[in-house]
């Protein structure tokens, strides 16, 4: 007896068990929904079909969203032909009749009747076909239920079309004639080639035939047996579909399998030579990705370049090039590919309307992830409203799935102008209105963060509509789909400034993860682990005083497993405690025992941190989540870790790969951390100056700003802020307007604020604009007065660095409210105060004392921020001589001596004997900016 291994995972360990072949597994009934009697076979089962998806379990990852997604979207068919030409993969222009009958073939049930009243002649070739055709008929099932649902409604309505199929699988599995065909199969299987070996085995697992049959089991032992036999060509075709078959079923004995396929992958690579050996190989490499070292991986993207470079891969081949990119832009390594992930992306610049829905979509996905090449998003916009217009229409004909209309409005609300804020979330309205899917879930809540709504009607729907799906859906509950949702609501709070919540949402989280706690493998997995905690830390118990037992056992737990945590997993945490302190804060609820824990969780997290950044292997990317995670903390800047993490930053030389995420989430830690860094702010701008035309506005903003606010001039400054002139002013309708003020502004610093850029943001337009932002954004306690603030700095500094434009100054009544802090005070020669002001008072010597406060200069370099010498320049251009003290030493220094801030100054304490306080024609204006005196 044939016995197979089969990997059964229990509180996180994996056991190796052995099973018999020919075990029937159980099926779980479902009720039957009807669909098109074409479809349904004579048979007391009912039929209906299915299109089964992957799904990643026992991930160990924290990123493993974006796993899922690679793995569910890219395990699919090595081959994408229509429906008559699908059918002749194996045997094509075949005078077989028997193959040519199960072609003709429209209905299951057909099928089952060729098969059973051929069943004492047929043959290997024939039996194969069976099976091919039985799969495509499900596939068109699948496009036909969606195209039934919309004929109603622009949208999929009662009913998933992933639901009815679902329900196929137990019907089909269960069917007499399904049976029989199985056991022909089984008989056959040796006759069979190997492409058609392979065919079947991947068709009858997309069928969800299970792993536990022994004609699965026997199909999938010839295929080991020929891949291992080197005397035996084993075609790339065939080696695509068993690399997909296998992955089929996720766990460990997976490895165990594909690792026999990597010496043949290699051999592919060296070999390959056109477009669709390319593909498959793709189709490959995504399946075996765990697998995949650094050597493939270069080999894979010099193939790449050059297919390229012999114009062999163009914008007909857009489906393998959206399946490239989207396999180079897995997270492990995606950091190290933009050069090849932009140059692929590029061949389809002026050819996104010819992508199918689902290419769209992940070619959309693949640049929110590495925010490049802008050149494609205007397309990307206008392609996704183009095909949502035609649902809103009401065609008939639409096969696009209500999952698949969420992403397209998250294509389009993504970087999308401001402007167009109101109906996005009209259509969000809308689309909550229909009910949810697993699939809509991630989409809708990417449009809801990226609206940054102010209306909580909106969010409170949302959380509601997904509160409910998940107690209607156990399984939507399962392994990591629940806690992928909890790190949602988290970053979804702290995207709205905290100043949201859904308490019944939080309650009923919270008792599901301590369900997972009490009987799931999160305590012994520790990405689960670090996800389950950081919710719990971040909102258990931020209602209820006093009672930390909760948060006690967790945060036990979570210092024992730090060793263990990746740098999400720090960062995840990280965000809890930032979450759970801000709300205890508020609260008043800071016990001396959870202070004595959060400082406890801080020093095991700092110390695991400074392990990792101590390491040669620690990436960019790596350090800019560490960095993160520490800031998360409030950490202290002034301990070891702090320097650390500063030094890494130092040591990374030009040679460093870069991208537009990596240059904003540098700028934006450098921000965060005031430290100013030459040589790592210098290979940023040496970036942005070299691929300026493929960087969003946003991106150059973040950058041109990080220079302004630390008062840096970078070098090649030229280039850089002519590049930026043009990536901003080409993008500024689709910026916010505080990104285009602080652009506007740090352009100014640096003297290179262009004409057309000013009359555009003082016009009567923008400034209405600005006032609809205001009005419209979801942090009403800061956002306004930072685009006051920001609005009345550039007014100043263009009245005075560009008085030839002509820019009124409308900002009087604000600077009076400001200037409540700072006075002026008129001397003599004699240096006596003038108790009235003479107008007609010409030679007046103006002096300016700046009180500098600590913050105003560079943390880790005695340098003054942008704002600053900015202040500095303009109060020099009116006339005043600038001294610049530090507000600390300036009142130490008047507690301790009453003249010495006259000296200081070069003021005499006393005037001159005799003098009466006259007036005479000498006199010094004496301005304190920045603070009152004591």
């Amino acid at each position: 007896m044939i016995h197979s291994l089969r990997i059964v995972r229990l509180q996180g360990l994996c056991l190796v068990q052995t099973f018999r072949i020919g075990c029937r597994p159980i099926f779980r009934k479902k009720s039957f929904i009807p669909i098109k009697h074409f479809l349904i076979p004579n048979s007391s089962v009912s039929l209906c079909f299915v299109r089964t998806h992957s799904v990643v379990k026992d991930v160990s990852e924290c990123d493993n969203e974006i796993e899922e997604s690679l793995a569910t979207n890219l395990f699919e068919d090595a081959e994408t032909q229509d429906s008559d030409s699908f059918r002749d993969i194996l045997y094509p222009n075949s005078n077989d009749p028997i193959i040519k009958l199960l072609n003709s073939c429209s209905s299951v049930q057909n099928v089952f009747d060729v098969v059973k009243k051929n069943e004492s002649c047929i043959n290997a070739c024939q039996i194969s076909q069976a099976v091919l055709v039985l799969w495509n008929l499900q596939r068109i099932f699948y496009n036909v239920s969606i195209r039934e649902n919309n004929e109603g409604t622009a949208f999929v309505s009662s009913s998933d079309p992933n639901t009815l199929l679902e329900n196929y699988i137990c019907k089909v599995t269960n069917h007499s004639d399904f049976e029989l065909l199985l056991h022909l199969v089984e008989q056959h299987i040796d006759e069979l080639s190997i492409d058609a070996l392979t065919c079947t085995l991947l068709y009858l697992r997309k069928m969800n035939v299970s792993m536990n049959k022994s004609v699965i089991l026997n199909l999938m032992d010839h295929c080991l047996l020929l891949l291992k036999n080197k005397s035996v060509h084993f075609p790339l075709t065939a080696l695509s579909r068993f690399i997909v078959a296998v992955n089929q079923h996720k766990g460990l004995w997976t490895v165990f399998i594909l690792q026999h396929t990597l010496p043949n992958i290699l051999e592919c690579l060296d070999s390959c030579n056109n477009v669709e050996d390319f593909r498959l190989i793709t189709i490959c490499l995504i399946g075996v990705h765990r697998m995949v070292c650094d050597s493939m991986l270069e080999l894979y993207k010099k193939l790449a370049h050059k297919l390229l470079d012999e114009k062999l891969i163009t914008a007909e081949d857009s489906h393998i090039i959206t399946k490239a990119v989207y396999f180079l832009n897995y997270p492990h390594w995606s950091h190290c590919n933009i050069d090849i992930i932009r140059t692929l992306m590029l061949v389809l610049q002026g050819k996104i309307n010819q992508l199918n829905v689902e290419d769209l979509i992940k070619l959309h996905k693949v640049f929110i992830s590495q925010l490049e090449p802008a050149d494609l998003l205007p397309e990307i916009q206008e392609y996704s409203s183009h095909l949502l217009s035609q649902l809103d229409h009401r065609e008939s004909s639409s096969s696009i799935s209500f999952p698949a209309t969420c992403e397209l409005l998250e294509c389009m609300v993504t970087f999308s102008t401001p402007m167009k804020k109101k109906v996005f979330e009209q259509l969000t309205r809308r689309y909550l209105k229909e009910e949810i899917y697993p699939n809509a879930m991630s989409p809708l809540f990417n449009i809801l963060r990226n609206l940054k709504t102010s209306d909580l009607k909106l969010c409170n729907d949302f959380w509601s509509l997904t509160l409910r799906f998940l107690r209607d859906h156990e399984s939507e509950r399962e392994d990591y789909k629940l806690l992928r949702i909890c790190h949602r609501y988290m970053h979804f709070n702290n995207n709205l400034g905290g100043t949201f919540r859904h308490f019944e949402f939080e309650d009923q989280m919270i008792q599901w993860l301590w369900q997972e706690l009490d009987s799931g493998n999160c305590k012994v997995i520790p990405s689960k682990f670090s996800r389950v905690a950081a919710f719990i830390l971040a909102y258990g118990n931020s209602r209820v005083p006093g009672d930390d037992t909760i948060l006690t056992m967790c945060m036990t737990k979570l210092i024992e497993m730090v060793p263990q945590f990746t740098e999400f997993d720090c960062l995840n945490i990280s965000r809890g405690l930032q979450v759970a302190v801000e709300l205890r804060r508020h609260r008043r609820k800071l016990t001396s025992q959870f202070m004595s824990q959060i400082v406890s969780l801080n020093t095991a997290l700092d110390g695991w941190a400074l392990n990792r950044v101590d390491k040669d292997v620690c990436t960019l990317p790596q350090l800019n989540l560490i960095t993160r995670a520490y800031l998360n903390r409030r950490g202290n800047r002034n301990v070891q870790l702090f320097e650390k993490l500063i030094f890494r930053y130092k040591s990374f030389n030009s040679n460093i790969r870069l991208s537009s995420r990596i240059v904003r989430d540098t700028s934006l830690n450098l921000l965060v951390t005031s430290c100013l860094i030459p040589e790592t702010i210098d290979h940023l701008v040496g970036y942005a100056i070299e691929q300026s035309e493929h960087l969003l506005g946003d991106t150059v903003e973040k950058l041109l700003h990080l220079c302004y606010y630390l008062g840096y001039t970078p070098s090649h400054s030229d280039e850089f802020l002519a590049a930026s002139v043009n990536v901003i002013f080409r993008d500024k309708e689709r910026m916010l307007g505080l990104s285009l003020l602080h652009s506007a502004l740090a352009l100014c610093f640096f003297h290179k604020l262009p004409e057309p850029l000013v009359k555009y943001i003082f016009t009567v337009d923008f400034l209405e604009r600005m006032d609809d932002e205001i009005s419209q954004c979801y942090s009403k306690a800061t956002y306004p007065m930072k685009i006051r603030h920001h609005l009345m700095q550039l007014n100043r500094a263009v009245c005075l660095d560009y008085p030839d434009i002509d820019v009124p100054w409308f900002h009087e009544k604000y600077i009076q409210e400001i200037d409540a802090h700072n006075f002026q005070v008129l001397l003599n020669t004699d240096k006596k105060p003038l108790w009235e002001k003479h107008e007609t008072d010409k030679n007046v010597s103006k002096l300016a004392v700046v009180l500098l406060r600590d913050n105003d200069y560079c943390l880790n370099i005695p340098q003054l921020k942008g704002e600053c010498q900015l202040k500095q320049r303009h109060l020099e251009m009116l006339g005043y001589q600038v001294v610049g003290i530090k507000q600390a030493l300036w009142n130490s220094i008047q507690r301790l001596f009453t003249a010495a801030p006259s000296k200081l100054l070069g003021i005499p304490s006393r005037g001159t004997p005799g003098d009466h306080g006259g007036i005479k024609r000498d006199k010094v204006a004496y301005n304190l900016h920045g603070c009152t005196l004591e």
